[in-house]
């Protein structure tokens, strides 16, 4: 999977090109530094920070699917962010597009039209056109392994999981996709099984009742739809779980919650109406508007990165 190109000119105030100037890109909001590339392929790290050229343009490649801020610091310790950048993965985030997922007290059976998976040095594999995954707690094992749990409880039996969240995540082995589950959330994510590199985070399993929670990612707030009664509704929980609300409830199923670029609002489709239908929600629960209006299906928005 390519990377995402980043281009870019150092200017004063005036905005005339300037030389001696640095870049430094880190995770959102954070001073963590993040991995950038020379090459599309992201084969050839580049330093972190980058000093720009002569000319004062500088450019990078990096791994779609994050929300990144990028820093200029000039001569004399004069800085200017740019922050809140979502960089666009080639099939948006958590990793898995269009997902389905059905679930038991002991069993999680996920679909989904296409995965990408990542490793720990953020490279890009893109899965599509498998069938039915499954991941079970239920059985005896003795480490982490495929279909099953990682080493977190491992050696449990199934019924010392009720009532614990569960995070499911799709792993692969350079040759075939696959489940595991594991009680550590993203964005650490599971112990993979021998072999496994790559995983892309499904989302949260409530072990011993039939819920499941699909999760998305934008700056400060996680939008996530739990199944309750089989249906879906969306809401906002912050990364450390200290602060949630519901944004979305309705006796028919409110699913597939995406982040505008700005984070701003998320677009959704709802059978509110009576069939499937796309809307736009403010992220205080105010402006929710209904964006199409016909008899036909109309699901899965995306935002438009132009």
């Amino acid at each position: 999977m390519a990377g995402i190109h980043f281009f870019g000119v150092a200017t004063n105030a005036a905005g005339t090109p300037i030389s001696g100037a640095t870049i430094s890109v880190t995770l959102a909001g954070t001073t963590t530094a993040t991995n950038i590339f020379t090459d599309a392929a992201l084969s050839v790290a580049a330093a972190n920070p980058l000093t720009v050229n002569a000319d004062g343009t500088w450019e990078f490649f990096i791994a779609g699917g994050q929300t990144i801020r990028v820093r200029e610091l000039a001569a004399g310790a004069t800085t200017r962010d740019v922050d809140n950048i979502a960089v666009p993965g080639a099939l948006g985030l958590p990793g898995v597009t269009n997902l389905s997922a059905v679930a038991s007290t002991t069993t999680v059976r996920l679909t989904a039209d296409a995965a990408a998976l990542r490793d720990a040095h953020q490279n890009t594999v893109v899965r599509a056109g498998f069938g039915t995954l499954t991941n079970v707690i239920n059985d005896n094992q003795t480490g982490s392994e495929a279909g099953k749990r990682d080493t977190a409880g491992a050696t449990a039996a199934a019924a010392g999981f009720n009532n614990a969240w569960l995070h499911v995540y799709l792993i692969w082995n350079n040759s075939s996709l696959n489940t595991v589950s594991s009680l550590v959330a993203p964005p650490t994510g599971p112990t993979l099984p021998a072999g496994y590199t790559h995983w892309a985070y499904a989302g949260a399993w409530r072990a011993g009742a039939p819920n499941f929670v699909r999760a998305f990612q934008r700056g400060r707030w996680i939008a996530y739809e739990m199944q309750v009664g089989g249906q879906f509704d969306i809401w906002l929980i912050d990364p450390e779980g200290a602060e949630s609300f519901p944004l979305v409830t309705h006796p028919r199923s409110d699913e597939h919650p995406t982040w505008a670029p700005d984070g701003r609002r998320l677009a959704l489709d709802s059978s509110m109406d009576g069939d499937k239908e796309i809307y736009s929600i403010n992220l205080d629960g105010s402006g929710l508007t209904q964006l199409t209006r016909n008899d036909a299906y109309d699901g899965c928005p995306d935002w438009s990165w132009r």
